[in-house]
């Protein structure tokens, strides 16, 4: 007589006990076959799982868990670039706020023979622009670049003298000596 298939809820049982092995590394101790038995017995369960229905159970928790992890790490590079929106405001807010027209004001109190006289200039200064903003706009633009994987991979190479071969000029080993003469 052939064994009755699981039902939804046993098989989300099952493979929560299995997950719960493979997160201990449980799995990479017993056979399938001795993990279906296990199984079975642990759970009372009146159905017979084979080897291969536990390797179907087992890429099915790894392939939950792959996707889980892409969308956390999706998650958290939202969450980053987000922050970078807030920095990238606030740089060019600080760098509108640093290319405006600015006018000093400077006040003069004059105290001659009792007498308060107040003496007021107003100057304007040019804009120039504080270079810092521009750098940091610079560095969230490559951050958010590095985030988004926008980088080209980049290649490093160890050269000699004037971009030569490396030479080895010696080479050094060392043997144990032998106590047994």
């Amino acid at each position: 007589m052939a064994s009755r298939k699981r039902k939804r809820k046993e098989i989300d049982r099952d493979r929560k006990i299995l997950s719960e092995w493979l997160a201990m590394g449980k799995t990479d101790e017993m056979s399938q076959t001795a993990m279906a038995e296990e199984l079975r017995q642990i759970t009372n369960a009146d159905y017979t799982l084979s080897q291969q229905q536990i390797s179907y159970d087992l890429t099915y928790i790894e392939k939950e868990w792959k996707e889980s992890r892409i969308e956390n790490v999706h998650k958290a590079k939202m969450r980053e670039l987000e922050k970078l929106k807030g920095y990238e405001r606030m740089a060019r807010k600080g760098w509108d706020r640093s290319i405006k027209e600015k006018e000093k004001h400077k006040r003069k109190v004059k105290n001659e023979a009792g007498e308060r006289t107040k003496e007021i200039q107003v100057e304007t200064e040019d804009p120039i622009g504080d270079p810092r903003f521009i750098n940091s706009l610079v560095k969230i633009s490559k951050h958010r670049a590095k985030i988004m994987g926008f980088e080209a991979a980049q290649k490093h190479e160890v050269t000699g003298k004037d971009g030569g071969p490396v030479e080895i000029t010696e080479v050094v080993v060392e043997m144990p000596e032998d106590n047994e003469q």
